[in-house]
């Protein structure tokens, strides 16, 4: 080496030194010539002089692909990797950034490297959380349209046990010092679920006492290890908030495993079982105000104001994703302002069929006198009233939804009745296939009706419950806590309103068509020019 040569690594060691990022060069043997203060404390090195010694002395996990990029840049090449994982000697991950450049003798030969590096771990594992929340808030928006509650309750606690790490899941049900399981998913254990405890002898008597959720990733370790439940079940982790329902307690929502977790909870875990709970305790009150509802049935008078709960539902999807929207998107952003959008328009058609049942109501079932508005309307945005809410559903059951016939198809009829007829009856299809499958919705004019047709390629319908739904009996579906018969009956009067007709039957080879027919023109008119 020249001695202008050592002048400039010298001058190179002194700047390098004080750095403020990892950079170290090194000789042709990857011994290190000189290297910055940064390099020491960003990889948590113990020795302090390493000048002189050889990189894989230093760094034994060194990857075998490493040194083949080593050697490369030695002959010549230039390299970058902007994110690269790097496994520690004692096990840890850390991720860095790093660029080679081979530099040069004063005759123009290769002498060595300059590696520029930067340890990035904590914006990646950032990002890699951030990236996990929103997969795991997608997942819970999934169950969150599902259907019947009860499903949705179960899938929401398979969820949860997956995302924590955990074995059990519990709604459970608290009334004065008694502990029941409302709901539970618990596979490979020996819960029943009508085990009934005392509130004390749980982990949810520690629960009840806080706001947001109580987080133990090691039972045995923290300050509660003499905590009864510990002491008889010896569950090792939980996690668990308390359930509001109409502003009471109704019990909590707790995940717990016999095993302890290696980390402590994160604040993004603690979050997600807050916003389950959050949903959770919107079902619950669903399901409470339907029983409410069902049990003051006493005449046809009363009778549709059991129909609301098909519309709580539907609000508390749309309460569940607004609460998403506050704590978690920035609404001045593009794609969350148009989040915002498909929730208020779902929020104004709830409204609008809620009025129609309270008029409905009001007037009573028999009375011919709830308004209609017919007006001119078009089949595209139809189908697209109808088709948006039930599309999450669609994606998470494998289920294609088909429309038949022109956008630009007119016709007239009352938009709100309408387009709940048409929901209520794919909503039917939709509980027919389960998972997998077609639904279709299709349109045909003449001068004088339009017809409507909702078909699927379910399992179809036996011949006596075709034959009482073709005579205006509606038949409670057996084994579904959905099937009422509710929305069957909303159908039918709706279409009843537009003087319209609706019957149903089997198609070859498998599934269910119903057939609606409504006049094309205003009740009275006839055909508009």
């Amino acid at each position: 080496m020249s001695p202008d040569c050592e002048y400039s690594i010298q001058l190179a060691q002194t700047f390098i030194e004080y750095c403020p990022s990892p950079v170290a060069i090194f000789d042709l043997n990857m011994r290190y010539v000189a290297v910055s203060e940064s390099w020491f404390s960003e990889y948590r090195l113990k020795e302090c002089n390493i000048v002189g010694r050889s990189h894989y002395d230093i760094f034994p996990e060194t990857p075998d692909e490493w040194k083949v990029l080593h050697q490369r840049c030695l002959k010549g090449e230039v390299l970058k990797n902007d994110e690269v994982p790097f496994t520690r000697l004692d096990g840890s991950l850390d991720y860095i950034s790093w660029e080679m450049r081979p530099w040069r003798e004063d005759n123009g030969s290769i002498g060595g490297l300059i590696m520029y590096t930067e340890v990035i771990t904590e914006k990646v594992l950032n990002r890699l959380h951030l990236v996990r929340e929103e997969a795991r808030l997608t997942a819970l928006m999934q169950v969150a349209v599902e259907p019947c509650i009860e499903a949705a309750l179960e899938k929401a606690l398979e969820l949860g046990t997956r995302e924590l790490g955990m074995e059990i899941g519990i709604v459970s049900d608290i009334q004065g010092d008694h502990y029941r399981l409302r709901s539970h998913y618990a596979p490979g254990t020996d819960l029943t679920g009508n085990e009934q405890f005392s509130v004390g002898e749980t982990y949810c008597s520690l629960a009840l006492q806080r706001e947001e959720p109580l987080g133990i990733h090691h039972m045995g370790q923290s300050s509660y290890k003499g905590h009864p439940c510990y002491q008889k079940f010896a569950l090792e982790s939980y996690i668990g908030i308390s359930l509001r329902v109409g502003g009471h307690l109704f019990g909590t929502l707790n995940f717990s495993s016999a095993q302890p977790l290696s980390e402590p909870f994160t604040d993004a875990d603690k979050r997600f079982v807050g916003l389950m709970a959050r949903w959770i305790s919107n079902a619950l009150e669903s399901i409470a105000l339907k029983n409410e509802l069902q049990n003051a049935v006493r005449s046809q008078r009363e009778f549709f104001s059991v129909l609301a709960h098909d519309l709580r539902n539907q609000m508390n999807g749309s309460i569940f994703f607004t609460g998403i929207l506050k704590d978690r998107f920035d609404e001045n952003e593009t794609e969350e302002r148009e989040i915002i959008g498909d929730i208020a328009l779902q929020f104004e058609e709830t409204n609008a069929m809620l009025s129609k049942l309270l008029e409905w109501g009001r007037d009573s079932m028999e009375s011919d006198s709830i308004s209609i508005n017919q007006e001119k309307l078009q089949w595209g945005e139809v189908t697209d009233q109808v088709f948006t809410p039930l599309r999450p559903e669609a994606a998470q059951k494998n289920i294609t939804l088909q429309v038949v016939g022109e956008a630009g198809t007119e016709f007239f009829a009352d938009r709100i009745l309408l387009t709940t007829i048409l929901r209520n009856l794919i909503t039917n299809s939709f509980r027919a296939l389960k998972a997998e499958g077609t639904i279709q919705l299709s349109i045909s004019v003449d001068d004088a009706v339009t017809r409507f047709v909702v078909s699927d390629n379910g399992p179809g319908m036996s011949q006596v419950m075709l034959n009482d739904l073709n005579q205006e009996i509606i038949p409670r579906l057996p084994k579904s806590p959905d099937g009422s018969g509710f929305g069957l009956l909303i159908c039918r009067s709706y279409t009843a309103r537009h003087q319209g007709k609706i019957s149903f039957e089997n198609q070859e080879p498998q599934g269910l068509r119903v057939l609606l027919e409504l006049p094309r023109y205003p009740i009275g008119i006839g055909h508009i020019a």
